[in-house]
Formats: C-alpha cells, structure tokens, sequence
C-alpha cells in the first residue's frame, strides 16, 4: 500500500510527492490455496530416492562421456564427472567444543519440515545403497568367492552373483529394512514383485526396464548399454522427484515455514513425540525430532522440529 505524508492512502500518483511504501500490513505469503492432499506422497517419493540412490551408486565412478582415464584426470583438477569443482575442504577447528567455547564458531536455529509415514518418519531415515547392499547382501564374483565390501559397481559387466545374506541373532530388521528390501530384490532379481519396473513405467523409464528383464533373463548387457539405461533412469527419477515435491509438499512448506502456522484447511491436532511413537513404536526419531511437533494428515506424518546449525565465525 502507498501512503502519502499525512498516512492516507495514495489516491493518485504525483511524481513530487513523497510516498511510503507500507509492506508490514501485507502478508509474506497469500492464503493456502488448492487442497491438501498428501496420499501416498511420501512412499512414492521414499520409492524413487532409494531407486535412484541404487542407480546413483552403479554409476559413481563411470560415466556415458568420458574415459576412466578422463575421470582420473578430472578428479586432479578437482572436478566431477559433471564438471562442477569439489575442492577439498576442512575445518578451522580441532575440537569443536573449545571453538563454541571461544566464540570462533556460534550456532543458529533451523527449524525442519519433513514429511513421513507411521512407519519411517522421513526420507533420511532410508540408508545408502552401498551401505545397505552391504548390509543384507552376499556378492560373489565369477569364480565364486565372496566380495567383501561389496558396491553396486561390481554389477556393471555382469559378472557376480547375488543372494540374501546370512544374518546374525543380533540384526534386528527395520521398518526401513522391510522398505528397502522389497526395491532391492526385485532390482537384483531376487524376487518378481514387480516394484522396480512400475517406478520406472511411471517415471517412463523404459530403456532400463528393457535391460533389466534381458539381466534377470540370464542375457548378457553390454556395459555401455547398461550405464547408458542407469543413467537415463536415474535423470528421469530425479526430475520426477522434483516434479512431484514442488507440487505437492513445497507449497505446504513454505506456507508453514512463512507463518509459522498450519494452513486452515489442515484440521488436525499437534502430537508431542512421545504421544507419536505411543501410537507407532515403528518410529525411530533422532534427538532432535524428539523435541518437535508431529501433525497426522491421512496416511502422511508431517513433522516440525528445531535443529542446531553450526557457523564459523
């Protein structure tokens, strides 16, 4: 709103009149609009990250345009295989205690919105592919001995094979154990469910659904084949991700993150942690999820919580 000198609204403009421009009586963000409607938001997200991550790790030291020589060379000038500058880092501490206590480095409050399920409260929860290929896995190469720290890597000329591994009394199979599996044995071949191809038909990822069934088939795939259908996939998941998160979940964020409030529409009750895994023991939540607020929206677990970010000063 303009205001002339006196505090009364511009009714004209006068190009010798002073005007205020008055920007604290106007919202930081325009009431929520469209509904919400957060149904199955989180698995399909949950879905294409852990598929992507198993392509990402395929393809983490190969790529479609250059040599492993080129890579090599890349990596002395300190660029990635997409060209962007990784210059190696450090800290200006040793014992980040003694920097707090002398004020070299502060600490500021971030505040957090995830969305979840009753099962597995945010996507940082789900583990690496190589860790948990690791994790559940047993890899073995053409002459049948066992590869130890095995990496999805190993799998790009086809010459391993693979089986559930043995585990121990003290493994104790999660709710993201149970999510991830069921992604990864069909991705390996070890079971027909039919998960993998039906996250690449709606990303229409086809080329790697082809290569897959001819893999699963006993058929031998051309190396350069396969890291060309990797990466396709993996640029047509990512893109789809992205997609689907700034229509359906960054609205609801920043709205939230703006105002501080839920929109209207959202008619739920806030849920203290300990009320949250009362109602799903399932729920692993790290220290500082314990301190936030938790909103149940459908089958979707919306989570608000504070988080110490460190800076140097």
């Amino acid at each position: 709103m303009l205001e002339t000198e006196d505090g009364q609204p511009a009714a004209k403009y006068d190009a010798k009149t002073d005007f205020t421009l008055r920007l604290d009586t106007l919202p930081l963000v325009p009431p929520f609009e469209g509904a919400i409607d957060l149904t199955g938001v989180f698995e399909d997200l949950a879905d294409r990250k852990v598929l992507s991550s198993i392509l990402a790790a395929h393809l983490k030291e190969v790529s479609e345009e250059y040599t492993p020589e080129q890579l090599d060379e890349l990596k002395k000038h300190y660029l990635s295989k997409s060209l962007y500058i990784n210059f190696p880092t450090t800290t200006e501490y040793t014992d980040l205690q003694q920097a707090l206590a002398e004020g070299t480095v502060d600490t500021r409050v971030s505040y957090k919105i995830d969305i979840g399920s009753c099962r597995i409260i945010n996507q940082s929860k789900l583990m690496s592919a190589n860790k948990f290929l690791d994790r559940l896995y047993e890899i073995h190469d053409k002459n049948g001995q066992k590869i130890d720290k095995p990496t999805f890597e190993n799998f790009l000329d086809g010459d391993v094979t693979v089986r559930h591994k043995q585990l121990s009394a003290r493994t104790k199979i999660t709710a993201v154990d149970d999510f991830m599996r069921r992604i990864f044995d069909d991705f390996l071949g070890l079971t027909n469910n039919g998960v993998v191809s039906g996250i690449l038909k709606r990303v229409v990822a086809t080329d790697l659904m082809h290569v897959l069934q001819e893999k699963h088939k006993g058929k031998k795939v051309s190396r350069a084949d396969y890291v060309a259908a990797l990466s396709d996939a993996r640029r047509k998941l990512d893109a789809a991700s992205e997609d689907l998160f700034q229509q359906k979940v960054s609205p609801l964020v920043f709205y939230i993150g703006s105002t501080g409030v839920l929109p209207d529409e959202m008619d739920t009750r806030a849920l203290t942690a300990e009320q949250l895994t009362a109602k799903y023991p399932d729920l692993a939540l790290s220290k500082d999820e314990q301190e936030g607020m938790f909103f149940e929206i459908g089958d979707t677990i919306l989570s608000v919580y504070a988080k110490n970010e460190y800076f140097s000063r």
